[in-house]
């Protein structure tokens, strides 16, 4: 249990879609926006170069985000790329896919760096 802690009151909420695996939970997310209003962002699939987390290629990524996140990107809520942990080439298939083929590009790349905090080399390393 927590105590003594404080939390800034500003924090936005950012709901994220796991994967098509997750299906029902994502429904649940969707019932709340539409009760209580869109949020400014959205977070795409976790980790799709994951076996244990949405574990998609490419072309599964692209489409399952296209079918599942671009009506809330048409509504004006910012929808992040699928997140990534290293395949780097995956993500930019998948960005390839998400514009050749259903005209769509994510608003901001989403990205976990389980590296040093301020190890920048690293990071650079793994993403040029």
């Amino acid at each position: 249990m927590l105590t003594n802690v404080s939390f800034r009151t500003n924090l936005e909420y950012v709901p994220n879609y796991w994967g098509p695996q997750y299906a029902a939970q994502w429904a649940l997310r969707e019932a709340e926006m539409a009760a209580n209003g869109l949020p400014q962002a959205i977070m795409a699939q976790n980790e799709i170069d994951v076996p244990g987390q949405a574990n998609q290629n490419a072309s599964a990524a692209a489409q399952s985000w296209n079918a599942t996140l671009a009506k809330y990107q048409d509504m004006g809520v910012r929808v992040s790329s699928p997140q990534i942990v290293w395949n780097v080439k995956l993500l930019s298939d998948t960005m390839n896919i998400l514009k050749t083929q259903y005209n769509r590009a994510p608003d901001f790349i989403a990205i976990h760096w389980y590296g040093v905090r301020l190890d920048r080399s690293s990071l650079s390393s793994r993403t040029s």
